[in-house]
């Protein structure tokens, strides 16, 4: 999820409170843990409760586990690695995001509840449907793409401030099988309760949990009302974003496209998509974006808005060249960024312009030692453009 998305509002109060609470530390799971809790029972096995092409896929998509490890793993944490591994979204959990937060600014950090606490929970929602949960889960292998955007309404939701339709996402879950989001979620609920009521009492505490404690029946908020605690929902106003709609190109000499399976630069503040351009390699990285919102920010704004946000994931950036180019006979902007990560220096290459007032903005991405080769040849691309959106 990109946080800067998000209201300013949520990092103002943030920045009011001293202490911050989430759900539980994951830094305390452990190998016995998920080996206690995360594992499918004796007789029990993915490699025997999935289809053969489903479990063929699986295995070969993450073949970087060991076949026999991953066969006894749960659905619910295959799921997971599986959908993260095909298809990740872009940015970090929100909790995440805000845990890193409050820890630079030296917020006292607590947790509602132990990891083996949720392994517990999830383990038992999933017994309680076992058999729908396996051929949910060789849905998702066989079909990633609904998983990913019944996920991606759902933040999509979540980020318009749209309570009806999380809702009605979240309330799919409960008519699926109403036992297991008990176990999953009320449960975990009345538990909280009496924790946050002790935080409520505090001085300025932040509490982060998971939207699904939060609608749905015996949520949170519902239970807070119920001992008589009124509750206020925020809002504030929120940044201005663009909507990334990723396109097939073709450019004179060179042809782009977005390969079925790819990892994404996790360094940007949004998703990058790794290609082969002949005797290249694939050291570069392209993004291609178009922004159909009415506002249209100056190409130096977004240029900006780009480095902020890259400077956020990577604060050796700084910004070594920019100025005004022509791209296509267009006016464009030109962005040159150079950082270092685990003593690897990195460049990225960035090119702003408006197109049939359509926003689109170029990323190339290498390391130092390819850059002197690579920058020639992106400039000879740059000076030559001339593509077609298919």
């Amino acid at each position: 999820m990109d946080t800067s998305q998000f209201s300013p509002l949520l990092w103002e109060c943030l920045k009011k409170c001293g202490t911050f609470v989430m759900e539980a530390d994951v830094n305390q799971i452990t190998e016995s843990m998920i080996q206690k809790y995360g594992t499918l029972p004796p007789g029990k096995s993915l490699d025997k409760l999935l289809s053969q092409p489903a479990w063929d896929k699986l295995s070969r998509t993450l073949s970087n586990i060991d076949a026999k490890k991953l066969a006894k793993l749960r659905p619910w944490i295959v799921e997971s690695v599986y959908l993260n591994r095909v298809s990740p979204l872009p940015g970090h959990a929100l909790d995440i995001a805000l845990l890193a937060k409050a820890k630079g600014t030296g917020k006292k950090v607590e947790y509602l509840e132990f990891p083996v606490d949720q392994f517990k929970a999830f383990q038992k929602a999933e017994d309680l449907q076992f058999d729908k949960v396996i051929k949910e889960l060789e849905k998702s292998i066989q079909n990633p793409e609904l998983r990913v955007r019944e996920t991606k309404k759902l933040v999509a939701a979540y980020l318009k401030g749209d309570t009806k339709g999380v809702k009605e996402l979240v309330f799919q879950q409960v008519k699926q099988s109403p036992k297991a989001y008990h176990a999953m979620f009320t449960e975990r609920n009345k538990k909280w309760l009496s924790k946050i009521e002790k935080y409520i009492q505090r001085d300025r505490v932040f509490i982060a949990v998971g939207v699904g404690h939060l609608i749905g029946p015996s949520n949170l908020v519902a239970m807070l009302e119920e001992k008589g605690y009124s509750l206020k929902r925020l809002s504030g106003p929120f940044p201005k974003t663009s909507s990334l709609a990723w396109k097939k190109i073709q450019q004179r000499g060179f042809r782009f496209l977005i390969p079925k399976h790819f990892t994404p630069l996790q360094v940007l503040p949004f998703q990058v998509f790794p290609l082969q351009l002949g005797d290249l390699g694939q050291n570069v990285w392209i993004a291609l974006s178009q922004d159909n919102s009415p506002e249209k920010p100056s190409l130096e704004e977004v240029a900006n808005s780009f480095f902020i946000g890259l400077k956020s994931s990577l604060p050796t950036a700084k910004v070594v060249q920019k100025k005004t180019i022509q791209v296509a006979k267009k006016k464009a902007f030109f962005l040159l960024i150079e950082g270092s990560r685990a003593k690897t220096k990195l460049y990225f290459y960035c090119v702003i312009f408006y197109h049939n007032s359509k926003l689109n903005m170029w990323v190339c991405f290498c390391s130092g030692e390819k850059w002197p080769k690579y920058r020639k040849v992106w400039e000879k691309i740059f000076q030559s453009m001339k593509f077609v959106t298919k």
